[in-house]
């Protein structure tokens, strides 16, 4: 008879392989519904809208004359109490800091958005991946208004949609932590 080489044995273990990883998915695909697709979907819209708002600190980084790597822009008084900055103009410190400060809050709470959204969207897909979507708009709209209209009016207006959007995926998730706990 004719052995099996290393070669064979080697494709035998691949088509098995793959073989496990279709039923895998295939059951994974089964136990989700059409909505599930929504979550994925507003993930990636969010992330965009997010790494967006880089574009304003691009644009402000230049505007002002901010240079790399400096996060923020720095005023300064020297000894003699003349002002020193990051800034071509000191006076432009404030303005860059409040585009950096947009963008930097909505990046610093993403991540945590994203995974209320991946919880929430087990049992709650279209609710969790509306209430992504309010936060992303809202989280543009708050840094928008921190940007051109400073500190003091930064959740003015539709930037008030980040907190319901918070607040809409902080309820799915206890929803959805209490529905395991109690099946």
């Amino acid at each position: 008879g004719v052995m099996a080489g290393p070669e064979s044995r080697a494709a035998a273990a691949r088509r098995s392989s793959q073989s496990k990883r279709q039923k895998s998915e295939m059951s994974i695909l089964a136990l989700l519904e059409a909505d599930h697709a929504f979550v994925p979907l507003a993930m990636v819209v969010s992330t965009i809208g997010v790494v967006s708002l880089g574009s304003g600190v691009m644009a402000a980084r230049k505007k002002f004359n901010v240079p790399y790597p400096n996060m923020y822009a720095v005023c300064i008084k020297d000894a003699n109490g003349k002002p020193v900055s990051t800034c071509a103009n000191p006076e432009d410190v404030d303005k860059f800091n409040c585009v950096q400060r947009g963008h930097q809050n909505a990046l610093e709470s993403h991540y945590s958005m994203l995974m209320l959204t991946a919880v929430g969207g087990i049992l709650f897909p279209r609710a969790a991946s509306a209430g992504l979507l309010s936060w992303t708009f809202g989280a543009v709209m708050y840094s928008k208004n921190y940007s051109n209209r400073g500190a003091d009016k930064r959740n003015g207006g539709l930037a008030l949609f980040k907190y319901l959007g918070l607040l809409t995926l902080l309820c799915l998730n206890l929803a959805t932590s209490y529905q395991i706990y109690t099946k």
